[in-house]
């Protein structure tokens, strides 16, 4: 294996283990594959990206709006709620 292909591993690994992580923390919360979301109806879905604003930049869905990870929920029901 090259060493691209072990950090690849490592970091496939770890998200792997950060995805059971989310999965065990939020039983309740349904969870879809990017191309279930992508088929669902746009004007009854809205994508909020909470993620690193480094991250949001180098991919993320045309859709999605960039939301702070450090906001307060206070904060993003004030800006967000409809």
């Amino acid at each position: 294996m090259t060493t691209s292909n072990a950090v690849m591993a490592k970091e496939n690994s770890a998200l792997s283990a950060k995805h059971q992580k989310i999965i065990q923390d939020f039983p309740n919360v349904k969870h879809i594959s990017i191309q279930d979301l992508q088929e669902l109806p746009k004007d009854e879905v809205i994508v909020f990206d909470i993620r690193e604003p480094d991250e949001f930049g180098v991919s993320h869905m045309a859709e999605a709006i960039f939301v702070s990870p450090k906001i307060s929920a206070d904060d993003f029901l004030s800006q967000y709620r409809e």
